[in-house]
């Protein structure tokens, strides 16, 4: 079985030593609306990161509670996603606090009726 090999170093070089299509490389081009925006490579993977964040969320909800949606009803469905999100951020408090020892705290607030 052969070895992994080790991650290569990235060698920083000044600007002024580098050509155009060389200082086109870190960027990204993106379009928004009709003209295409170059940003750099750092800030489309930090909004990208948060993309993934929000996808690996939504499989883990429709993994765990199914993927379909029961309710005929618009308001029931919308009801009815809110409880699987409510569903999952219980779980992912209860994995914490037993992974991580993480204590839970919540507090109830008494609301006065009118």
């Amino acid at each position: 079985m052969e070895q992994p090999q080790p991650f290569k170093k990235k060698k920083r070089v000044s600007d002024k030593n580098l050509s155009l299509s060389r200082k086109i490389r870190g960027y990204v081009i993106l379009a928004k609306g009709d003209m295409p925006v170059a940003v750099s490579e750092e800030e489309f993977l930090e909004h990208y990161h948060k993309r993934s964040n929000s996808e690996t969320c939504f499989h883990m909800i429709k993994t765990k509670f199914g993927s379909h949606i029961k309710s005929k009803k618009q308001t029931a469905q919308f009801n009815e996603l809110l409880v699987k999100v409510l569903c999952h951020n219980i779980c992912v408090v209860i994995q914490e606090v037993n992974e991580l020892g993480v204590k839970a705290e919540f507090k109830i607030e008494e609301t006065l009726e009118r």
